[in-house]
């Protein structure tokens, strides 16, 4: 291990002054000098840094106050585009925050779930030095490889596979690469063929079976796509943005209760808060980002939800609905379709604790409209009757409304002419409901 360590030069950034300095020492032991060691506290200390010192050598933490060392990781492929003698390491989040796969997508060569200790990184470092001896002449390869595509170099860059290739050189990312130069060509089915032939190489490979589930959901082959999405998310971690995608083939081929085990495994509403507040995705907000991702896999949930109904697994639709509301954010319309199947299925208890998660200020009128209906039971009949008159007033469409109003407005038999306008109007809104609404008018002659 000490060998490839000699001689180099090492960047930490971020972390802890103790952490900091641990490293250093570290890194020491490793055979890097003291005098090449250099930590960076802030993202433009270490940028400064990486770019006159040039370090072969990364140890990043993912985020550093409102900055992610993703751009780091840029910059040093561009001054190191051959990955031969180079090495990122970092340091993040587990779970579903996009520490790992987001830095991993940008070329880190090992990532350290926090918090690290000396006994993760040598275990870490051990496996990868392993790897790299057992394989040299592979990774040697594939580092020339990646210097041409990191260059921009993409018909050299293909070229160059192609001679590995015929030399029995078979990295899985090479595969990996030379798919993705296809793909981006159009030659998709082709691009789909190297993917595959990574994978036989390594049945898990990360890059290969992302690639390979992206490109079928592009495709439309949902089918084909879900063998590689179960695999991958038992195997690799998962940006949460990309989470969407991966439903895609869940819900393409009905697989709704594994798509349910799948979001209550990986998915909750406390990390995409935490998300919001602390993580930073390219140009637009993380509020944004996270709001809308989280809302998508809300709308999935809800389609889980409905379905599940409709086959009688009514514990797992609650499960999946309850889900659903939690993920919703500040949507009231979608929050309304989601508590309105609550609604149908009885869960009342359920419905009294999503509605006190939500403000008076957010309540739009899809939502006040449930509120109303369910609850009916502590109304008298001049409360409803208020109610459900203010809610027509203010332009609320539900039938189920105006059935209220009328029979509340029959108990307190109130003037005939008021109950025959209030029946036109429903039969012309919900042509639908008409002879339910008819009835009303036959009480009221």
């Amino acid at each position: 291990m000490q060998e490839f360590f000699k001689g180099k030069k090492v960047l930490i950034y971020g972390g802890t002054s103790s952490t900091r300095a641990y490293l250093r020492t570290f890194f020491k032991e490793l055979g890097v000098d003291g005098g090449n060691a250099f930590t960076a506290i802030d993202f433009n200390q270490a940028k400064d840094t990486l770019h006159t010192q040039k370090p072969e050598i990364l140890f990043l933490d993912f985020k550093v106050g409102n900055k992610t060392c993703l751009p780091l990781i840029e910059d040093h492929l561009s001054l190191h585009p051959n990955r031969f003698e180079t090495l990122i390491l970092t340091m993040g989040m587990g779970g579903i925050f996009p520490d790992h796969s987001s830095s991993k997508d940008k070329g880190s060569d090992i990532f350290i779930q926090k918090p690290i200790s000396q006994e993760l990184i040598s275990r870490s470092l051990k496996n990868w030095i392993s790897y790299r001896m057992e394989n040299i002449d592979s990774i040697k390869a594939l580092s020339c490889v990646k210097e041409k595509l990191n260059q921009n170099d993409e018909q050299n860059c293909f070229k160059l596979i192609e001679s590995c290739f015929s030399k029995g050189i078979t990295e899985p990312e090479m595969f990996y690469i030379k798919g993705k130069l296809l793909a981006k060509s159009g030659k998709n089915d082709d691009a789909l063929n190297c993917f595959h032939d990574g994978l036989k190489h390594d049945k898990n490979n990360y890059f290969c079976q992302k690639a390979l589930y992206q490109l079928l959901n592009e495709k439309k082959q949902y089918a084909k796509a879900f063998e590689f999405v179960g695999p991958f998310i038992k195997k690799h971690p998962i940006d949460p943005v990309e989470i969407p995608e991966l439903t895609k083939s869940f819900i393409a081929m009905e697989k709704f209760e594994e798509f349910i085990d799948f979001c209550e495994k990986y998915i909750s509403i406390d990390s995409f808060d935490l998300m919001k507040e602390d993580d930073e995705l390219g140009d637009e907000s993380t509020k944004e980002v996270f709001d809308e991702t989280s809302q998508k896999i809300a709308i999935c949930l809800l389609a889980c939800g409905r379905f599940l109904n409709n086959q009688k697994k009514v514990d797992k639709a609650k499960r999946s609905l309850v889900q659903a509301a939690t993920l919703c954010g500040d949507n009231s319309k979608l929050l309304a379709q989601i508590t309105n199947e609550l609604l149908a299925m009885g869960e009342k208890d359920e419905l009294e604790k999503i509605f006190k998660r939500v403000p008076s200020e957010s309540m739009g009128a899809e939502l006040e409209t449930v509120k109303f209906l369910l609850d009916m039971e502590i109304y008298n009949d001049a409360e409803a009757l208020k109610f459900g008159m203010q809610l027509i007033q203010e332009g609320a469409k539900d039938y189920r409304i105006y059935e209220q109003v009328l029979i509340r407005s029959m108990r307190l038999k109130r003037r005939a002419e008021i109950i025959e306008e209030l029946a036109q109007d429903a039969i012309k809104q919900f042509p639908d409901h008409q002879d339910f609404f008819i009835r009303f008018l036959r009480k009221s002659a």
